[in-house]
């Protein structure tokens, strides 16, 4: 069977290959050599009875061996293992090979089974709801949600009891029997790992270099062998400006990189550094992806030239100021903070701060609990354009960070203006919410955010830089409007500054409909997280950047006999985390729009790509609608959309009819295939310019129905005709 890579945060790569009982892990070293071999096997399987007497929740622990109850039996017959399920996975390590000088010890078995939890957390996630016997006659939606977790069996390598004893000290396995018992070993076959708690176990913890080192390192250095993960201090208080709070341990060290991640979607790895005051560059030292490089020269700058190039472009000195000499040297001495690198595939992008809340002017206006003693706070900036977008990715990790750094951190704040709708809307899209408004001393109201796990982009501390971001957000922050008549998908607005082309074009035909200009400073809707695979420009300006859609893709193509509408527009996949479509980029869009002998404008894409990824999400949001009355009570939670096709030339008969009557004709027809647990289901959607709004702003409607082909269409139809569907 074909072998995948599993990359690590730390670099170091695994390959992983099913096998008929689960899968097989082997080390794979830096230089592809074979010298040093390392592998693990891990059986799992799948569990899907229901227990005869369910929880009380979904952590309750099973009875007690001395409580007159005996623990849930496990089914005598397990299933081979397809995709995670919500609870009922088993695995445990079968096997290891490892050289002969080396002991399978407790850590080496701890990181072999956090190498495994970390594939496992990374698969599709299951399903959320659970089937207990109590409510067997509750309707879906009503259905209580349970953890996702996997169970670790007590078979293989688990055998060992003392080896099972000391992941539980570890704090990587969980027993759901927490009691002492009356009989020896007791509670220990009922262990496992939930996804909540296995994200907030910091990797340095288990994970260490598997290859020997020849030479002398300090076991705190980076490139030690063992692991490098050490205890938060004890508490203890002191006063810092009037100020009682937790005696702070000391950040990083200039130039020393704090966190890594493989971002699978981008396919590179993003890490977090201390800059340094050096008049030399700081030497990357940490792990890469396996693309190419790109953007290389700006690791050849020192972090001063770095700062300084980036704050003297428009966008950032708008809301930093201007950069002085001492900006940097002030950010690395203030007690409170440090500041940070952030860099792809170790390319600097963005400058970032971290700080303690409660020391920081931000916790003086909100006081009391409001600023509790670990609470984190981040300041902003992304100085390069190629880097934009991304905001997702480094976001959830400076927040991940700051949890793992110390335990006791429960929140992780920001506080930018009350009226940056736009910038509010991003916070919330990636968990963080608006906790309240504060006054800052000039009387300009904030928001302050949080995420229970919110970015200033300009200094709080300077007000004036504050004014010339608020400035330039509402001149260049979109609006995504609905239309007056269907609830329409949102439409991006600017400030139109150019007319339009009379040339006719296919995007001219949406030009008609929507207000915008064609230029950099469009925006784009926020309807779809971005999600980029390599983010670029093309020789003609036009971005590789691809968006992951919400509409899930069928993974299983139908076998009747029905000819189905084909993917003929463009074929883009799926996303191998979420298993969604992904959307094309604007390259991909301009040269699919050139090969329909279109007449395209590359510098239409900027726009006419998220208008038409914004279209096929508020299609698919009135797909949903009509499926969600035949979905209820079954196992399948969504539809899945299987196939699509563009047929603009084609007016179906509702549209013929209607335009025999006077109305105007659809501008566009797609044909959508969804399957429904295995039923397939055929759409059709007309698209309509929509009624102007009071603002002089134009809209789309969308008319979203199923065929009149099959006899389910005809039912669906009907029943919503009458209102009982």
């Amino acid at each position: 069977m074909a072998s995948e890579t599993l990359r690590l945060p730390d670099g170091q790569t695994f390959v992983f290959t099913a096998t008929p009982s689960g899968l097989l892990f082997k080390y794979q070293a830096a230089d592809n050599s074979s010298a040093f071999s390392f592998e693990w096997a891990v059986n799992i399987t799948t569990h899907d009875e229901l227990p005869a007497e369910p929880a009380a929740g979904p952590l309750s622990p099973p009875g007690l061996p001395d409580s007159g109850k005996q623990p849930t039996a496990r089914p005598a017959m397990p299933c081979a293992f397809q995709k995670p399920t919500l609870q009922d996975d088993y695995f445990h390590i079968s096997s290891i090979l490892s050289p002969a000088s080396t002991a399978s010890s407790a850590g080496q078995v701890a990181m072999m089974l956090w190498i495994t939890l970390y594939w496992y957390f990374h698969q599709p996630q299951p399903s959320k709801t659970t089937r207990p016997a109590a409510a067997k006659t509750t309707p879906l939606v009503g259905k209580p949600l349970g953890e996702w977790r996997v169970n670790i069996q007590r078979d293989g390598v688990f055998r060992d009891h003392r080896l099972v004893v000391e992941l539980e000290r570890m704090g990587l396995v969980m027993a759901t029997n927490t009691l002492v018992g009356t009989v020896e070993n007791a509670g220990w076959d009922t262990l496992f790992v939930a996804r909540r708690a296995f994200w907030q176990i910091s990797p340095q913890k288990f994970l260490y270099s598997l290859q020997p080192v020849l030479q002398t390192t300090a076991s705190h250095s980076p490139d030690a062998h063992l692991p490098s993960y050490y205890t938060p201090p004890p508490l203890m208080y002191v006063m810092s400006n009037g100020i009682r709070h937790p005696a702070r341990p000391k950040p990083p060290q200039m130039g020393e990189i704090f966190y890594t991640r493989f971002i699978h979607s981008v396919n590179e790895y993003l890490a977090f550094r201390v800059p340094s005051v050096s008049p030399e560059p700081v030497v990357y030292t940490g792990p890469k992806g396996p693309g190419l490089a790109s953007n290389t020269h700006l690791s050849a700058m020192s972090d001063t030239e770095l700062i300084k190039m980036w704050m003297a472009k428009p966008h950032v000195k708008e809301f930093w100021g201007e950069y002085t000499d001492d900006f940097l040297p002030s950010a690395l001495t203030s007690p409170h903070s440090f500041p940070v690198i952030g860099m792809w595939d170790g390319v600097p992008f963005g400058f970032f701060q971290i700080y303690w809340v409660r020391e920081d002017i931000l916790g003086q206006h909100v006081g009391g609990e409001a600023a509790a003693d670990f609470d984190r706070g981040l300041h902003v900036f992304v100085g390069e354009d190629w880097a934009r977008g991304r905001v997702p990715y480094w976001l959830s990790s400076l927040a991940h960070w700051c949890l793992l750094d110390d335990s006791r951190t429960m929140s992780v704040c920001l506080e930018p203006r009350v009226d940056n709708a736009r910038f509010l809307k991003l916070l919330q899209q990636n968990l963080f919410h608006q906790e309240r408004q504060v006054c800052p001393v000039d009387h300009k109201a904030m928001a302050a955010a949080k995420s229970t796990s919110a970015t200033c982009p300009v200094d709080h501390k300077n007000h004036n830089a504050r004014e010339a971001w608020l400035k330039q957000a509402r001149a260049a922050n979109a609006a995504a409007t609905d239309a007056a008549s269907a609830t329409p998908y949102p439409i991006p607005t600017t400030p139109a500054t150019t007319t339009p082309a009379a040339t006719h074009s296919w995007s001219s035909t949406l030009w008609s409909y929507v207000p915008f200009i064609s230029g950099p400073s469009a925006t784009l809707p926020d309807t779809t997280a971005r999600q980029t695979s390599k983010l670029a420009q093309s020789h003609l300006g036009l971005g590789l950047d691809r968006e992951v859609s919400t509409i899930p893709r069928a993974s299983t193509p139908f076998t009747d006999n029905v000819a189905h509408p084909s993917n003929h527009e463009i074929e883009s996949g799926a996303d191998p985390v979420s298993g969604n479509w992904i959307y094309p980029s604007e390259k991909m869009f301009f040269d699919a729009m050139k090969r329909k002998g279109h007449d395209a404008r590359a510098a239409d894409m900027r726009t006419v790509v998220p208008i038409h990824n914004a279209v096929n999400e508020r299609a698919w949001q009135e797909i949903k609608e009509w499926e969600k009355p035949y979905l209820a009570g079954t196992a399948c939670e969504v539809p899945r959309l299987h196939s699509f096709s563009g047929l603009s030339t084609k007016l179906t008969p509702k549209a013929r009819w209607n335009t025999l009557l006077g109305y105007q004709a659809p501008f566009d027809r797609h044909d959508w295939v969804v399957d429904r647990c295995g039923q397939t289901i055929e759409y059709v959607i007309d698209f309509y310019p929509g009624r102007p709004k009071p603002n002089g702003q134009l809209s789309f409607y969308l008319d979203v129905r199923p065929k009149l082909n099959s006899w389910e269409g005809v039912k669906m139809r009907i029943l919503r005709c009458v209102g009982l569907a």
